[in-house]
């Protein structure tokens, strides 16, 4: 029999069978493929970590790392932060020698602002929420973004 013919006619067989073989309700599992981007994936799998771990195919609470921007690399199961302190919340002025976000009225400097355009920038990162503090909690200078904390620890 010619390929093409055994392929359609094993397709017309087996298509019907497997929806024979499947419970009612019950569909295949998803796949990366399923989703835009890799944060609506993992928005996706943080809603059912359970149900939906084949998009974690390494186990690392980061589902379909290899799919697309937006991302959202925050682990599913970690809990949420502390919110900064409401003083360094406060709007601010420009500052020479930095980025101004007026979205966000706050600036972006330095040490903080090189890691931030080298690894991802406002795509990763997102806005800064506060310019650079000095966090009473841990004594460590500290800004805050949309999806991430930045903290200096000197010598490390």
């Amino acid at each position: 029999m010619h390929p093409v013919r055994l392929t359609l006619a094993l397709s017309l067989l087996l298509g019907p069978l497997a929806s024979l073989l499947l419970p009612a309700g019950v569909a295949l599992a998803p796949s990366c493929g399923d989703s835009p981007s890799q944060a609506a994936a993992q928005a996706a799998y943080r809603a059912d970590p359970t149900g939906l771990q084949t998009l974690d195919r390494d186990g690392d609470g980061i589902a379909c790392e290899d799919n697309p921007a937006p991302y959202d690399l925050t682990l599913v199961g970690q809990s949420a932060l502390k919110p900064p302190p409401a003083e360094a919340l406060s709007l601010q002025p420009p500052k020479p020698g930095c980025i101004y976000f007026p979205e966000t009225r706050h600036n972006h400097c330095g040490g903080f602002r090189a890691y931030w355009e080298q690894f991802g920038g406002l795509a990763l990162f997102g806005y800064p929420l506060t310019d650079e503090f000095v966090d009473p909690a841990t004594g460590h200078v500290t800004q805050w973004f949309e999806r991430a904390r930045f903290e200096w620890h000197p010598g490390a």
